[in-house]
């Protein structure tokens, strides 16, 4: 039964938003892997493992990493 209140709780707390659309389609990966590394959260905990599959290409990216647009 608790199980089923956290659920609701967390369905209504996200609201109409679909956090993790957004996160795969308008968030650069190298910027969450960079911020995990630096702030020792385990990739997992941010992404599913499809996810995880999906950006291979931006693990290898350093806790240094800054974002910049090219001018």
């Amino acid at each position: 039964m608790e199980k089923l209140k956290a659920k609701k709780y967390l369905i209504e707390l996200k609201g109409p938003y679909a956090l993790e659309t957004s996160k795969a389609n308008y968030l650069d990966p190298r910027i969450i892997v960079a911020w995990c590394k630096k702030n020792n959260v385990p990739l997992n905990k941010v992404y599913s493992k499809s996810q995880l599959l999906k950006f291979d290409w931006a693990m290898k990216t350093s806790k240094n990493y800054t974002f910049a647009k090219k001018p």
